[in-house]
């Protein structure tokens, strides 16, 4: 499938853009961001954490919607 990446922060700095498209296989997060890592190789040394819904996704979470967000750590307060 197909999964438009909204990258926020540092991340977009890190990787020179906003968003782009890319074809992907995982079905769940674990997965996508091993396979996020091995496309975009400058994320290995970074933190970095997915959403969907507007919701951040642990490791075992299916992949829902064609749209997603990745973010650099952040703490609330």
């Amino acid at each position: 499938m197909k999964i438009e990446f909204r990258y926020h922060g540092k991340l977009s700095e890190v990787l020179g853009r906003n968003s782009e498209k890319l074809q992907v296989n995982s079905q769940n997060a674990g997965d996508l961001i091993r396979e996020l890592i091995l496309q975009k190789p400058q994320l290995k040394e970074t933190t970095f954490q997915l959403a969907q819904k507007n919701k951040i996704l642990k490791s075992e979470a299916p992949i829902e919607e064609l749209d997603i967000d990745v973010f650099p750590p952040f703490s609330g307060g």
